[in-house]
């Protein structure tokens, strides 16, 4: 299961370098279900079409980055995590980000969920209001 993750993990990745719209949504159907959900702090979509449609939005922000991945995958039960980092043409980067993904039986991808950044220290930031 671990190089099956890998190999899904690497391809979707690499979806995100992907400028041909079709090769891109071809290679998202082969990892993720039609009906998923990807959401970051800056937007939610829901669907494989939507999906490669954000991505594509992304590419022109951000024309010549790629997202590469930077940690092993981390899995349990039908869930894993790693980590991911956007690199742009001259080597510089944005900050390391992690995506957490649910699988469905199938071993399809039903939701991503992406954060940004490192984690932030608690004793920086002010009570968010959760009680534990």
């Amino acid at each position: 299961m671990t190089k099956t993750l890998e190999r899904h993990v690497d391809i979707y990745c690499a979806a995100w370098s992907l400028k041909d719209a079709d090769r891109r949504l071809a290679d998202l159907c082969s990892v993720l279900d039609a009906h998923c959900v990807y959401s970051d702090p800056s937007v939610r979509v829901i669907g494989i079409e939507a999906l490669s449609h954000h991505i594509a939005h992304i590419q022109t922000v951000y024309p010549q980055a790629r997202i590469v991945r930077t940690s092993r995958i981390d899995a349990h039960h039908a869930m894993f995590r790693f980590g991911w980092q956007m690199v742009f043409a001259d080597g510089t980067a944005l900050p390391e980000g992690i995506d957490i993904v649910d699988m469905n039986d199938d071993g399809q991808w039903m939701r991503i969920s992406g954060f940004f950044g490192a984690l932030k220290n608690p004793d920086r930031f002010p009570d968010q209001g959760f009680d534990f």
